[in-house]
Formats: C-alpha cells, structure tokens, sequence
C-alpha cells in the first residue's frame, strides 16, 4: 500500500509538472502569434 501511494504522488506530480508546460507552451505561442500579427500590422 505505501509503495502504491508513492507511485500516485509521483504521477500526479508529473502530470501536474506537464500541465504547467502545457499552459506555458500555450502562453508562448498566443504571444508570438500576437507579435507576428503586429510585425505584420506595422509592414502594412
């Protein structure tokens, strides 16, 4: 039982470790969209 619950702790840590990269990942990619619709907004 103790080695079941240490095994859930540490995929829950995973899980939540991807999910802040997930939500950072997603954060870059709306600011570079948002810098790539302004580059072009500023060419125009």
């Amino acid at each position: 039982m103790k080695i079941e619950n240490k095994n859930n702790k540490f995929t829950l840590s995973n899980v939540t470790e991807v999910g802040v990269l997930g939500i950072l990942k997603a954060r870059l990619n709306v600011m570079l969209r948002n810098k790539e619709e302004t580059f072009i907004i500023k060419i125009i």
